[in-house]
């Protein structure tokens, strides 16, 4: 689990869903990409391209994973 805030995420969202002992995702499975990769898009991040680090290594925000883009919950491009 974790908790966002700010960047237009929607108050009181909640993404996905698991079974009553919380213990298995029964809806919106989410990798750690696309989690990385929703959190830099809505930061405004370029996650489509490579990009370079501080010590000059080459990465892409979220490993090429798809940020999660809901209308509801995130801002608009």
């Amino acid at each position: 689990s974790t908790v966002l805030a700010g960047a237009g995420v929607k108050r009181g969202f909640v993404y996905g869903a698991t079974d009553e002992a919380g213990a298995e995702v029964t809806e919106g499975e989410m990798s750690v990409g696309a989690l990385h990769a929703t959190i830099g898009w809505a930061a405004g991040f370029p996650t489509g391209r490579e990009v370079m680090s501080p010590s000059q290594r080459p990465f892409k925000v979220g490993n090429n994973a798809m940020p999660v883009k809901n209308p509801s919950t995130m801002p608009t491009e």
